[in-house]
């Protein structure tokens, strides 16, 4: 028997049912009663920090103001550096620690403190030496700031580098962006520094950051070299063109790296590099500690102004040789100076062993200072010019053609 169904009924509960629910179901929503309005943040888009000579940490920020057309042009959103029509401010405040600056920045400003859009942090030269383990560890503890954020440190003060404006970028920190994204290596963010102070080898390297002045009429920064960080301070620097080895090592060496051989006086031939890899193989043989460095790489000729014909194998297979030998000179010497003269594991080798032979490790990790100048490291090189060019030989040097 089939029971009759009162629609009215049915409704009649279903109102009563939504009048009970939804007083509670709104006592559990939090609405934006503790929201901040856009145009009341003070966007920070670069951080510099600097030791002063009184000792104190000097915090100057590059701000970012929101316009009125930024919002009505973006809906409210904005991306990163300093875009839309608003425009940028420079402050500076000193403190006892970076927690104290931080603090007394928020007392000099009208509006909230942002740091979620900040891309660049760098370092004063003096603040590098001195010790860098104070700073980051208020940088790392913040919930807000971008642990991807790109990381420097300057040949002068930080506070020199924020104050400029390139000609082309919107902004000093855009600029440094750029220049990172567009170097044959991928650069330092904070993230990895990080990881690097705070690891086995205690050892991290950083780009630095230098200004150019002449023949310019505006000065603007530029990527200089690697800074050597061991035990969370600075200890040396060495220019771009000295990187190779380094980069090599570390397998952080990207595409459209230039590499530049004469074989002849006043003769050249470049290549650049389309793929490159290295694997670092730990073996440990009676207490002695040995590093085999096997390198890949892939390279096309991109300038011939020697008397070589690059069409014939031989040739190929030699040019071949010399790169090999360039790249492993470069690598000798950046070992020599990691082992010898700084004495810092700037090649992560330590990392590599811990892997390999966690219980030796566990035994011998406070000897590492000992151990590592004493790693013996052994070079396979390999290098493949996949793409000779659409000319094997210089047509344009006379009796060529």
């Amino acid at each position: 028997m089939t029971r009759k169904v009162d629609a009215k009924l049915v409704i009649k509960r279903m109102k009563l049912a939504v009048r009970l629910i939804l007083p509670v179901a709104m006592l559990t929503l939090s609405g934006c009663w503790d929201s901040t309005e856009v145009n009341d943040l003070a966007i920070i888009t670069a951080v510099g920090i600097d030791r002063t000579e009184d000792q104190q940490l000097e915090l100057t920020v590059k701000i970012y103001l929101i316009s009125p057309s930024d919002i009505e042009g973006s809906n409210g959103m904005t991306g990163s550096g300093d875009t839309g029509s608003g425009q940028s401010i420079i402050r500076s405040v000193k403190g006892t620690s970076i927690a104290d600056a931080a603090s007394r920045l928020q007392q000099v400003l009208t509006r909230k403190v942002f740091w979620g859009q900040a891309e660049v942090f760098m370092f004063g030269a003096d603040m590098a030496r001195h010790g860098l383990d104070e700073v980051m560890d208020f940088l790392t503890r913040q919930p807000t700031i971008r642990e991807r954020a790109n990381v420097f440190i300057s040949g002068t003060t930080a506070k020199e580098v924020l104050a400029l404006n390139p000609p082309i970028e919107r902004s000093v920190s855009d600029a440094l962006r750029e220049m990172v994204n567009l170097q044959t290596w991928s650069g330092t963010s904070l993230m990895k520094l990080s990881q690097m102070m705070s690891g086995k080898s205690r050892a991290a390297i950083v780009p630095t950051v230098d200004i150019i002045e002449a023949d310019y009429e505006t000065p603007f920064p530029y990527i200089s070299g690697i800074a050597i960080v061991k035990n969370g301070a600075m200890i040396d620097q060495i220019r771009e063109e000295d990187t190779l080895g380094i980069m090599w090592l570390r397998d952080i060496i990207k595409p459209r790296k230039t590499i530049t051989l004469e074989p002849g006086k006043h003769q050249y031939i470049s290549v650049q590099l389309i793929r490159g890899h290295t694997s670092l193989i730990p073996s440990i043989e009676d207490d002695r500690w040995k590093i085999t460095v096997r390198s890949e790489s892939l390279v096309k000729i991109i300038e011939n102004t020697t008397d070589r014909d690059y069409s014939i194998p031989d040739h190929l297979d030699q040019l071949e040789a010399e790169l090999a030998d360039h790249i492993n000179r470069n690598i000798n010497q950046a070992i020599d100076l990691a082992q010898q003269k700084w004495k810092a594991d700037i090649y992560q080798f330590a990392n590599v062993f811990h892997r390999a032979y966690p219980k030796i490790w566990a035994r011998q990790k406070d000897r590492w200072e000992e151990l590592f100048p004493k790693v013996e490291v052994k070079l396979e090189t390999n290098v493949i010019i996949r793409r000779p060019g659409m000319t094997g030989k210089n047509i344009f040097k006379p009796g060529q053609r």
